[in-house]
């Protein structure tokens, strides 16, 4: 502790206690101090920080500048930014990364993944009061990621005791520990500490008596009057006494800095002033002694925000226009790149009594718009008022109503283009606007909006137009997931494409021919998966991908990913995992997490179909981890249950996955873990068990799927629920489960065949007839040929047990290939299961141990090599999760492994096998 700090030592000692605890324990923790103004809590909160020898970045809310998304975030920011890890950060905030259209939770996980990899670090945030909302959701962000991942990060705020910050506060004790939240109330100093401090400013004796009563038991006051012998305390006496014996230099420059509301570094204040250096520095010297400013690692800033207020109030009104003026210029020319300073800037200049509308026209078309958020979006808005008519505020209006779409304020952007759609001239703009009206109302889903403006869209697009293929290819896709008229929507379909390649053919694809003609080739893309034609699919995701390319990054991503897809359902393995892999790694990459997560969990399934396990299971666990840091309705908790049941007790994973699927809030996500747990009971639980297990399974199932209205999870539900209700001995509700899949007027997917002659070979086998068994060892045939390892385990697993009574020789030949397939891929389960049917056919079991993989890094599997290589190169854990896009758990686990394998103690000395080894390249990540 510094030796000039006097009073508040019980705090600040509660403090250090829970930064250094935290740090030690490898947790994050938090630490708030409340308290009226003047009561010390800035000065406590430097004090402890300037105890800590560990990282740290610290930053204040501004009054001016609570509205203002991120404002107070920002010096956190750029230092996280400028970190080694911080590249695609910096990108998002002021580079080519904002193109593929940012949204806040890139920026938080952007910036808790270079916060990650810095160690024990420290963040100090003053003036909580007045943060913005989206400064806070960071910081909050932060803290909540740091306590799942267990990383040592520590948070020290100061407010005031208002609302606003009990409710930011408010959800803190149900992230952390009661022994890492610390929240003090600070009260007036008592006497003795008031004299103390009063002794350490230099007064004695009555001096000192007289300052400790006048100040009430306030620092800030007790040191105004130490400096004065002021016999009251009035801000606006305080800051007109202060300036006494000043020039009028001082008094201007103190209102530059009371109207800016933060920081200024002292090039920038000199040139808001329009002085030259010799001339700001006598200023500010004068600041300085008067104790009004001080110089902080930020630049000059007023001591006090009670001093600030005050020193606002007195500035002349033609005097606060010209600041505002400059400050609006000085913000305009160096923010270029940066929105929160252009948006900070439109205020100043509206506060001039100027135009803001050039302003806002620059922030509406910057790639990085959406950094603004919802609040600046609507701050925007409230700028346009009293602003004039005419073609440039119809256009910024226009921009307003794209940006409230592009952050998912799908009311904001129906009423905004409801209101373009009646004011524009009629043609094309007109046009559009009807048309995005309609998608919104979509989004809101508002069938009778949604058809209305559709109507109307297409009453006002110019035939031939870009507009009038996004009319087409938006109908169709009104009529499949609106109107469920699959059938109807092809021709629309089919128009839009050939529409839309003959005007990209002929044009040079300026935006608004590019727009509609990727509209026309993913509603194709759609109508290919739903109609079973994997092959057109494939050549739409590619023609798709090369449109995309260089010109809308997160489109060509979604075509790679459906090419993928494409490639899956062809059984083109290789391929598919390159698109598929490639396409979540830039995804991650990007830091683009929702579409992350939607290429992940598909790429997980993907991986289990491939035998893969291993793999899904570290996608699995990646999944989680990152939906539980920005949310997502992805089924990622049950996946690793899913998982479990093939490679650890699959009991308890039974049970683990029972209770996580009804957990899970959309119907659509519990379709599929529910199939799957349903066929593991089916097989695996005590037959005087399976039924009440299994059948209330199936039927809540079905019920979910019919609820979720996506006829892939329903259908494919409808034939493995027939299956199983084969095998529990109920052919009648298999046969009625497959009729009900038959008579669906869905259109049948590709690998709805597949399940379809699956469950169908399993009935007949059960059913006894001759045929059963060989339609179901080529139904395995064809699953081989797709690639599809563990649905090939599975058919042979059945038919095993199936046979084993009427062919003995058969099932056991079949179960010892089933068996060491089982063994190769992981599958614990599903080997014990196969080892349990041979003993029940007297044969004697035989289980062939693991290949031998060699000595050193050969004993390895790809992955471990993989991250041993890494750690060899210095990384720490948290940097080869974020290379690897991995969950920090999982490179702690495949750490252990590692150094068990090898016999090592720690990582020095596998760091020194890694140097030693073989120099070769072990290929791109899994």
């Amino acid at each position: 502790m510094a030796e000039a700090f006097v009073g508040r030592e019980r705090e600040l000692a509660d403090l250090v206690v829970l930064i250094e605890g935290a740090i030690a324990a490898g947790e994050p923790a938090v630490g708030i101090v409340l308290g009226d103004p003047g009561v010390g809590k800035s000065r406590l909160l430097r004090e402890a920080a300037s105890a800590m020898t560990h990282a740290r970045q610290e930053a204040a809310g501004f009054e001016p500048e609570r509205e203002v998304s991120l404002a107070a975030a920002m010096p956190l920011l750029r230092w996280l930014g400028s970190s080694p890890a911080g590249g695609r950060l910096e990108s998002l905030l002021f580079g080519e990364g904002a193109s593929s259209g940012p949204e806040q939770i890139r920026v938080f996980e952007s910036a808790y993944r270079a916060l990650s990899t810095m160690g024990p670090t420290l963040l100090v945030l003053d003036d909580v009061q007045w943060v913005d909302p989206a400064s806070a959701a960071l910081y909050h962000y932060l803290v909540r990621s740091a306590h799942q991942e267990g990383n040592p990060l520590c948070l020290l705020a100061a407010a005031r005791p208002v609302p606003a910050v009990r409710s930011m506060l408010a959800s803190l004790p149900e992230i952390l520990a009661p022994d890492r939240l610390l929240e003090m109330r600070l009260g007036p100093l008592g006497p003795e500490e008031s004299l103390r401090l009063a002794r350490r400013l230099g007064l004695e004796g009555e001096a000192a008596a007289e300052a400790v009563r006048l100040a009430k038991g306030s620092p800030f006051w007790l040191t105004d009057l130490a400096s004065a012998g002021l016999g009251q305390a009035e801000v606006g006496q305080v800051v007109t006494r202060r300036l006494r014996g000043s020039g009028a230099d001082a008094s201007e420059l103190l209102a530059v800095l009371a109207i800016a509301g933060r920081p200024l570094p002292a090039a920038e204040a000199a040139w808001i002033a329009g002085w030259d250096g010799e001339r700001f520095a006598a200023a500010a010297g004068e600041l300085t002694d008067a104790g009004l400013v001080v110089e902080s690692s930020a630049g000059l800033r007023v001591t006090h925000d009670l001093i600030r207020a005050a020193a606002e109030r007195q500035v002349p009104d033609p005097v606060a226009r010209r600041i505002h003026a400059r400050i609006a210029e000085r913000l305009e020319e160096r923010g270029e790149h940066d929105v929160r300073e252009l948006l900070v800037a439109a205020g100043h200049r509206r506060a001039s009594g100027a135009s803001a509308l050039p302003l806002i026209e620059r922030i509406l078309a910057s790639p990085a718009r959406g950094l603004m958020g919802l609040d600046g979006s609507r701050q925007l808005e409230e700028a346009l008022e009293g602003e004039p008519g005419g073609d440039r505020a119809i256009r910024v209006r226009t921009g307003l109503a794209e940006l409230a779409g592009e952050l998912g304020d799908q009311r904001a952007a129906f009423d905004r283009w409801s209101e373009l759609a009646a004011m524009l001239p009629e043609g094309s703009l007109r046009a559009r606007a009807a048309l995005e009206a309609s998608r919104a109302a979509m989004e809101l889903r508002l069938p009778a909006e949604t058809a209305w403006f559709l109507r109307r869209a297409r009453s006002l697009a110019p035939r031939g137009s870009a507009v009038a293929v996004e009319v087409d290819a938006h109908e169709a896709t009104v009529l499949r997931r609106v109107e469920q008229r699959v059938a109807d929507a092809r021709p629309f379909e089919s128009r839009a494409l050939e529409q839309g390649r003959e005007l990209f053919a002929a044009s040079a694809g300026g935006p608004p021919v590019l727009r509609a003609y990727l509209a026309a080739l993913a509603v194709a893309a759609e109508g290919a998966r739903l109609a079973a034609l994997p092959e057109t699919l494939l050549a739409l995701a590619e023609e798709w991908e090369q449109a995309a390319r260089e010109r809308d990054h997160v489109g060509a991503l979604r075509a790679a990913y459906w090419s993928g897809f494409a490639h899956h359902v062809l059984g083109h393995r290789a391929e598919a995992e390159r698109r598929l892999q490639g396409a979540w790694q830039e995804a991650n990459r990007r830091v683009l997490p929702a579409l992350a997560l939607e290429f992940g969990e598909f790429l997980l399934s993907a991986r289990i179909a491939w035998g893969e396990l291993s793999a899904a299971a570290e996608l699995a666990e990646w999944g989680a981890d990152l939906q539980r840091r920005i949310g997502g309705a992805f089924p990622f908790e049950s996946w690793i249950h899913v998982v479990r049941l093939s490679t650890d007790d699959w009991r308890a994973a039974a049970d683990e996955l029972g209770r996580a699927i009804p957990e899970q809030p959309d119907p659509h996500h519990r379709v599929l873990p529910g199939a799957t747990l349903a066929a593991r009971l089916v097989r695996l639980a005590p037959p005087g068990e399976r039924a009440e297990a299994v059948a209330p399974l199936l039927e809540r199932t079905r019920e979910d799927g019919e609820r979720a209205g996506c006829w892939g999870c329903l259908g494919e539900h409808l034939l493995r629920g027939a299956e199983a209700w084969a095998l529990l001995g109920r052919p009648d509700r298999a046969r009625a489960w497959l009729a009900d899949w038959e008579a669906d007027p869905a259109p049948e997917l590709h690998s709805h065949r597949l399940f379809h002659d699956r469950a169908s070979a399993t009935l007949a086998t059960v059913d006894g007839e001759s045929e059963g068994p060989d339609a179901l060892e080529e139904v395995a045939g064809r699953a081989d040929a797709l690639g599809r390892v563990f649905e090939s385990m599975w058919i042979r697993l059945d038919l095993g047990s199936l046979v084993a009574g009427r062919d003995p020789d058969r099932a056991a030949g079949v179960l010892r290939e089933v068996g060491a397939v089982a063994e190769r891929i992981g599958a614990e389960t599903e080997r014990r299961f196969a080892e349990r049917l041979l003993k029940d056919l007297g044969v004697r079991t035989w289980r062939r141990g693991p290949a031998a993989r060699g000595e050193g890094l050969e004993a390895l599997s790809d992955r471990e090599r993989e991250v041993a290589r890494l750690v060899g190169a210095g990384a720490s854990n948290p940097e080869i999760a974020s290379s690897l896009f991995l969950s920090r758990k999982t490179v702690e686990r495949h750490v252990s492994n590692i150094l068990g394998k090898l016999q090592l103690r720690n990582r020095t000395e596998l760091a020194a096998v890694v140097g030693s080894g073989p120099g070769r390249d072990e290929g791109a990540p899994r």
